[in-house]
């Protein structure tokens, strides 16, 4: 049996968050107090709690509210909205670290660039249609989101530079209104001859 695949637009969404500054030294401070990871964490990261992404933390007490709102901001801009998030948690990288291929679950993978220095790799994107890989072109302070379906990874960290982020699955639970209004029918009843 043959698969036929047909294009649809993909798409992901990315936004400078305008409040990094202000969180990013206290976020830092969070992660710092963290435990080491185990050993099999150690394979991948030199920090993570993805264990725990079910759990409030201290530091989504912190920027949890400051991830909804560019959720929310990122979804009326196409029509979602009541964004909820499925899962939080932060990695950090440090030389020789990376989180190879795979997905997620959910509607949509959220990506917030705590800390990510010029030398270290972005998130690359496998793109459904082509197999192409994407370089994401992100910067520190940047929220990236993108269809949990898309196969991704974080390249290899191969200098000194420590990259963190926050990541989380996301599900839009609804879609605004407006958006489907234009596309409305007048209903106009015909008459059944059995019926009528």
């Amino acid at each position: 049996m043959d698969v036929i695949k047909y294009p649809v637009d993909a798409f992901y969404f990315k936004v400078s968050v305008n409040e990094h500054l202000q969180y990013k030294q206290s976020f830092l401070s969070m992660l710092d107090k963290h435990p080491e990871p185990t050993d099999i964490e150690k394979q991948f990261f030199s920090k993570i709690d993805w264990v725990y992404k079910n759990d409030e933390r201290e530091w989504t007490t912190l920027i949890g509210g400051l991830i909804n709102k560019y959720n929310t901001l990122i979804g009326e801009n196409v029509g979602y909205c009541c964004p909820e998030i499925h899962n939080i948690w932060f990695q950090q990288y440090k030389k020789n670290n990376i989180h190879p291929w795979h997905v997620h679950s959910g509607q949509f993978v959220g990506v917030y660039y705590i800390e990510l220095p010029d030398d270290c790799p972005k998130t690359e994107l496998i793109s459904p249609w082509d197999n192409k890989v994407i370089s994401v072109d992100v910067k520190e302070g940047d929220i990236l989101i993108f269809p949990s379906m898309v196969i991704h990874r974080a390249p290899e960290v191969i200098n000194d530079s420590r990259k963190t982020i926050i990541s989380w699955n996301l599900v839009y639970n609804e879609i605004i209104p407006s958006l489907t209004e234009k596309f409305n029918v007048t209903q106009i009843k015909i008459k059944d001859p059995i019926y009528d």
